[in-house]
């Protein structure tokens, strides 16, 4: 049974005792002060068990939940059991929030009739130092969709898979049993779009109400593994599963998002045993579906072929 108007901010926590403050106080200034903050902490190593018990100790809206390490994914889906919310959020403990997220994302969500809602973010590297990020310049405008088209967007690359970039009614995840999966990386990409796909209506806003921090070494942060690749493959299976069964007319365009994981996974990979195998999957992708290849994806793709692609990489710095 949820709470009306609560929501349950959820944070995994692991290993992140030099971050938490500043989260922390992030969500203190929220201007919505209905909301409760469910901390998982993951098996972590260092002081951060110790620094929530001091934190839960004096806040009476936060509560921590000790669980040994599950990764992200683990975290996140206890987090959701233990939600007692109308709604629910995902923040990251290196990360922190605009003091309107939850006011501004509520308020869509409730006069709307929304069942998700998402908003833009910053790229950060300290409290004064961050820009707007760059990576999907096509946002829709702020409005209300429904559920194909968030999904079109979400395909289209001008939205993220990021579970911090959007504010949910929990039925979504407890009706429908949405869960993250455990030991995957990229667990976002394996769990948007079934959210998007069982609501009714999607919001967008665009207003950056998130500072995404780039420069830590914590758990969420990681370097490329093969594994990933791995992981990825397997979700993007399900993704076209779930299309084919649900919105065959969308198939077509898992195409660039599958490319897009690629060409990151391939500068990642650059100078690895792993750099050809992701030459090779591009090649295929292109070779099978070109006629629905975006054109920025079909000049990577030549850049590619000419040897160019790793010596732009190179002098940008990139690889």
């Amino acid at each position: 049974m949820t709470v009306k108007d609560l929501v349950s901010i959820v944070v995994p926590a692991y290993n992140v005792e030099k971050y938490v403050h500043r989260c922390v106080s992030s969500i203190d200034a929220q201007e919505y002060e209905n909301y409760e903050v469910i901390f998982v902490n993951d098996g972590s190593t260092d002081g951060t068990q110790k620094l929530l018990e001091e934190i839960v100790s004096q806040k009476p809206r936060y509560k921590l939940v000790n669980q040994e390490n599950m990764g992200l994914s683990g975290a996140r889906n206890t987090g959701i059991r233990h939600a007692k919310g109308e709604y629910i959020y995902f923040l990251d403990p290196d990360d922190w929030i605009e003091k309107d997220l939850l006011s501004k994302c509520i308020a869509c969500l409730s006069e709307q009739k929304a069942d998700m809602v998402f908003f833009d973010f910053y790229f950060t590297q300290s409290e004064v130092d961050h820009q707007a990020q760059f990576w999907f310049k096509n946002r829709p405008k702020s409005g209300c969709y429904p559920s194909d088209e968030a999904l079109e967007f979400l395909l289209d690359c001008r939205i993220g898979n990021y579970a911090w970039s959007s504010v949910a009614r929990t039925k979504i995840f407890t009706d429908n049993e949405i869960e993250f999966p455990v030991g995957r990386t990229y667990e976002d990409l394996a769990t948007t779009y079934k959210l998007i796909g069982k609501s009714q209506k999607v919001y967008f806003l665009d207003d950056h109400l998130y500072y995404y921090y780039q420069n830590n070494n914590s758990s969420i942060t990681k370097t490329w593994k093969y594994k990933d690749y791995l992981d990825t493959k397997e979700s993007f299976g399900e993704i076209e599963s779930y299309m084919k069964t649900n919105y065959p007319e969308l198939l077509q365009k898992l195409v660039n998002l599958k490319l897009n994981m690629l060409f990151a996974f391939l500068d990642n990979s650059y100078g690895s045993q792993y750099c050809t195998k992701m030459q090779e999957q591009i090649s295929d992708i292109i070779a099978k579906d070109r006629r629905d290849v975006s054109l920025k994806n079909k000049v990577k793709y030549s850049l590619l072929k000419t040897k160019l692609y790793f010596v732009i990489k190179k002098m940008r710095g990139q690889v």
